[in-house]
């Protein structure tokens, strides 16, 4: 490890690391903290959280499919093996193999009448880079699910592949690595998936080393992996996992469903436009800060922070009235308008756990890797008592079941100060505060004392509230 990959992972978040071709080991020796631990869930639950409960038509397409796929010899029963799986499972025949799997579903799914969302396409990228952003970081991911609109323009003008595009991606290796290696690699282009494309809440994608597949979720509570299942011997769970891809729609894609196809978004009656993107998180596990520049219906311009907030915390409009209560106006700070909270077709608040993690709640995980020290603990029991035990000797005080109190972050030091994550974080509501006001980026600031005059004026309105 380069010392400024230690220097990163020493931070233990990515949030800070430049977007560059050279940021690669950084990155991913920052998320091996970042997201540790990783938790792992049984194949089959986290099958029926992220497709069987969610998608209409789903399980009547995947039982037709296993049926029709053996008779029409795809797959061979007898030896319990795809007819046309690679011999040596490298990148590209791997890759191959997917894309006319994906092809053969969208044809049956065609002739049964049933919808497949809002319809992808597989792409091998090969030897070329997909783009971050122009002139600048380039990744090689190896396998792609886009758009058929938008895989038809980059074939017509032979352009790059762009993260922005990226609705699912696959990471494919064919020697045998350690899960946690293969892991953070694809953690690495999840982020990347979260910074090009600033509407995304989580990330869905897959890993295959082999024969063996896993299924994954970046989220911001981090990440969580299937149990691993064999592509030949596991015939139908393999099935069960390119259906499911294949059929989800935008929002069980991960996009943010509060906002309109037009990038209008309504808080307290009010619709605002979204004009542009002023920052984004780099972070995975984080509060996915995204910040816009929006009109309303008059042309005023307003600032829209949206962000995944630990639902015990006080919310950011209530801190920004008190502030303004005590500390009257303060230059340079902007005026609270509104915020709101959302609720997803279950009449549910949005957040990480109702609307990414579907159920996949701790008590149902297998075990969890500890990424940072090559570990992992075993056992749904040791899981929740582990977690426990360490909230308990953080010195808070432990009320409830063990799995409940597993959803409280305690985030405590150890001798050597550095921050440690525990198997489980509060669970992080989606909100959204409307400001009204100018902003200043810190590189255009003329001068220290803008910055000092804001910073006095808002210890002030603080120190008067406390």
């Amino acid at each position: 490890m380069s010392d400024d990959s230690a220097s990163y992972a020493r931070r233990q978040t990515s949030d800070s690391i430049p977007v560059t071709s050279s940021s690669r080991d950084s990155v991913q020796a920052a998320l091996s903290y970042e997201l540790d631990p990783i938790l792992e869930f049984d194949y089959d639950h986290v099958i029926d959280a992220k497709f069987t409960r969610k998608i209409a038509g789903y399980s009547r397409l995947v039982s037709d499919l296993t049926e029709d796929f053996i008779q029409d010899g795809l797959y061979d029963s007898w030896t319990k093996m795809w007819t046309n799986w690679p011999e040596k499972p490298s990148e590209e025949p791997v890759a191959r193999f997917l894309i006319a799997l994906f092809s053969k579903i969208q044809e049956w799914a065609h002739v049964k009448d049933i919808k497949l969302g809002d319809g992808l396409e597989g792409f091998f990228t090969g030897n070329k880079d997909v783009e971050f952003e122009p002139s600048s970081g380039k990744c090689r991911v190896d396998f792609i699910l886009i758009r058929p609109n938008v895989a038809a323009n980059m074939r017509e003008a032979r352009s790059r592949y762009r993260f922005d595009d990226i609705l699912i991606f696959g990471e494919l290796k064919e020697s045998e690595l350690t899960a946690q290696t293969v892991f953070i690699q694809a953690a690495r282009y999840a982020r990347g998936v979260f910074i090009r494309q600033p509407t995304r809440h989580f990330v869905l994608g897959f890993v295959q080393v082999g024969t063996t597949f896993r299924i994954f979720q970046c989220d911001r509570l981090g990440m969580l992996v299937s149990t691993p299942f064999d592509v030949n011997a596991d015939y139908v769970v393999m099935l069960k996992m390119i259906v499911g891809f294949a059929m989800l729609n935008r929002g069980q894609l991960g996009y943010d469903t509060t906002i309109a196809p037009n990038n209008i978004v309504l808080v307290d009656s009010e619709e605002y436009a979204l004009d542009k993107c002023l920052y984004r998180s780099h972070s995975i596990f984080s509060r996915g800060t995204t910040v816009w520049q929006a009109t309303d219906s008059s042309n005023n311009v307003y600032i829209i922070k949206d962000s995944f907030q630990p639902y015990t915390r006080k919310s950011e409009g209530d801190l920004y009235m008190d502030v303004r209560k005590h500390g009257g106006q303060i230059p340079q700070m902007l005026e609270f308008v509104a915020q709101t909270t959302y609720k997803n077709g279950n009449n549910e608040i949005i957040s990480v756990y109702t609307t990414a993690r579907d159920g996949l709640s701790l008590d149902r995980a297998v075990q969890s890797f500890n990424i940072a020290h090559g570990s992992q603990r075993n056992s749904r029991r040791s899981l929740t008592e582990q977690s426990t035990l360490e909230y308990t000797a953080s010195g808070a005080t432990v009320e409830g079941s063990a799995a409940e109190v597993a959803r409280v972050s305690a985030v405590s030091r150890s001798s050597s100060g550095a921050r440690r994550r525990h198997l489980y974080e509060v669970d992080r509501e989606f909100r959204r505060l409307v400001m009204k006001g100018s902003m200043i980026p810190l590189e255009k600031v003329q001068n220290p004392v803008q910055i000092l005059i804001a910073l006095q004026a808002a210890l002030r309105g603080m120190l008067k509230h406390n």
